[in-house]
């Protein structure tokens, strides 16, 4: 009878050293939640000093202000890089991305400076691309240079295509 009494007690205490360990992962669960919210909110006083302080920043964190601000050049020009590559540009308003030969941003609305064609070339009116005074089609999307292609979703302004879910013509900037 003893060994039963014993098993009962051993088993009594395994379900007590479970119970232990499952609230032990419980509260270890609760700290790993709290520390991630301590360190959003850490994170959110850094970008309102960096928005507050960006040009004054105090002596002790002028050093990483400074670094940011050279971190943030970097990504501005490899933006720069990657839209070269792309074949677009950015608008200078909203920072959306915007095909060559757009006269608007389609994002906000903003006109976009446009480049000259070198001599003897246009720009398509599809795609941007330069093309050969005179040609019939585009050499890029192929698109005819006499009439544009007729599209679903057109500007009621101008007659350019629209994509859907903008909110202004990029060719003309009517507001949609």
């Amino acid at each position: 009878m003893a060994f039963l009494d014993n098993l009962g007690a051993k088993m009594s205490q395994m379900g007590q050293k479970t119970k232990d360990y499952t609230e032990i992962n419980r509260l270890k669960g609760l700290m790993g939640d709290e520390e991630r919210e301590i360190a959003k909110l850490k994170m959110q006083i850094g970008e309102t000093y960096l928005a507050l302080h960006a040009d004054d920043p105090e002596e002790r964190l002028a050093g990483m202000v400074s670094a940011i601000k050279a971190a943030q050049g970097k990504i501005a020009d490899y933006q720069s890089q990657i839209s070269t590559l792309r074949g677009v540009r950015q608008c200078p308003n909203c920072g959306a991305d915007v095909e060559p030969g757009v006269l608007f941003c389609a994002k906000c609305g903003t006109a976009m400076p446009q480049p000259e064609p070198p001599a003897g070339m246009v720009f398509c009116p599809a795609c941007g691309a330069q093309v050969p005074e005179g040609s019939k089609f585009c050499k890029a999307c192929g698109a005819p240079m006499l009439a544009p292609a007729p599209k679903a979703n057109v500007c009621p302004n101008c007659g350019a295509p629209v994509a859907p879910g903008v909110l202004f013509c990029a060719k003309c900037g009517q507001k949609l």
